[in-house]
């Protein structure tokens, strides 16, 4: 049976769709035997959406999560035996079967992102003075191990959503298109976002700059990445040229058909976000990026960003900006934005937002 979820101020169970808290004794009774309608109209009132990152989205805190928790249980367990009543056997238990489906999902949405089925998400990159207002579709498959990548991280939003405002200002000489008073067609640059995960950044790069982006990640989140990159709308021939989606280790960083020891195949701008998780990786991100970097006499340009999330991601953030001075590279620009993740179960508290740190480099020549 199709389910439909999006209701417009529909009443149930003595409450109607808003943002006010809602207790369990105000979810219809299961010994009332409320219909099909009434419990699915409920169970589509109780959706926590996932999050954008904008405050404004932000799911409202239940007065009665362990209430809730324990209504769903139990819908989940019932054999809602009343639905055969006055319908067909087939029909019954399709209506069963939806009902049990949505309860669940409404549960795993109350465990947390680690325990969230399969969703797709659209992330909206405002309208600007270069480009009209932008949708970007991703899908997020279910996390599984330390499959890191096929969550959209709070950073890659937050660097998407500010991408035109550094490219004003910083990348103008590399994209005509933020050139002052330029009416030149776009020149063809070379991008590649290092650590793409469910590929925000670059898509929306890609979108935005009307560039060819190679986004890349480890295997396993490769092929989530290229659906998202077709998704959107690119990377729909099978040539080697075109927005798309590769495979690269950093650390083995040279072992990548991105990988090219010509000079002319490497990249003008590369993009990473939120890209460390253990202690090393800051010194395998600092000794891919000259392999990957095309040099161009200074004029190539580097975007990191990291969140601040703790003591041990801003030391790998100081470790990182060392490295890379220690490289020959300069820091042009540094900054902070405030951004959101929904991995907590505590992610519905704006007070938990954390500063990412992000920052534009450039090769010493």
């Amino acid at each position: 049976m199709p389910s439909n979820e999006s209701l417009d101020g529909a009443t149930v169970g003595g409450f109607k769709s808003s943002h006010k808290p809602i207790h369990s004794f105000d979810l219809p009774q299961l010994h009332r035997k409320p219909s099909f309608s009434e419990l699915f109209q409920t169970l589509s009132l109780l959706r926590l959406q996932p999050p954008s990152w904008d405050t404004a989205s932000r799911p409202s805190t239940e007065d009665d999560a362990q209430g809730i928790s324990r209504y769903l249980t139990r819908l989940i367990g019932s054999d809602l035996h009343w639905f055969y009543t006055g319908v067909n056997e087939e029909e019954a238990e399709a209506r069963i079967e939806t009902i049990h489906e949505l309860a669940s999902k409404r549960l795993a949405e109350r465990c947390g992102r680690s325990a969230m089925p399969q969703m797709i998400r659209t992330w909206t990159i405002p309208a600007s003075e270069f480009s009209n207002e932008l949708n970007v579709e991703l899908c997020e498959p279910p996390l599984t191990g330390d499959s890191l990548g096929l969550k959209t991280w709070g950073t890659s939003f937050v660097m998407a959503r500010k991408l035109e405002e550094l490219s004003k200002q910083y990348l103008s000489h590399l994209l005509c298109k933020y050139a002052p008073g330029s009416h030149d067609a776009n020149t063809k640059v070379k991008v590649l976002e290092l650590g793409a995960g469910t590929g925000l950044l670059g898509i929306t790069a890609a979108l935005l700059w009307e560039q060819d982006v190679v986004l890349t990640d480890l295997p396993d989140i490769v092929p989530n990445l290229q659906a998202n990159v077709k998704k959107n709308g690119l990377g729909e021939n099978t040539s080697s040229t075109g927005t798309r989606a590769s495979i690269l280790d950093w650390t083995n960083a040279e072992n990548s058909d991105v990988f090219s020891q010509n000079p002319e195949d490497k990249f003008e701008i590369i993009l990473v976000s939120d890209p460390f998780y253990d202690t090393q990786h800051p010194g395998l991100l600092a000794g891919v990026i000259p392999k990957y970097l095309k040099e161009l006499d200074g004029r190539s340009r580097v975007i990191v960003s990291v969140p601040l999330r703790d003591a041990a991601t801003r030391a790998m953030k100081d470790d990182f900006e060392s490295l890379m001075k220690k490289s020959n590279y300069e820091l042009l620009v540094h900054g902070r934005e405030r951004c959101l993740d929904d991995w907590e179960e505590s992610a519905q508290d704006e007070n938990d937002s954390v500063y990412c740190w992000w920052s534009i480099w450039k090769p010493i020549s």
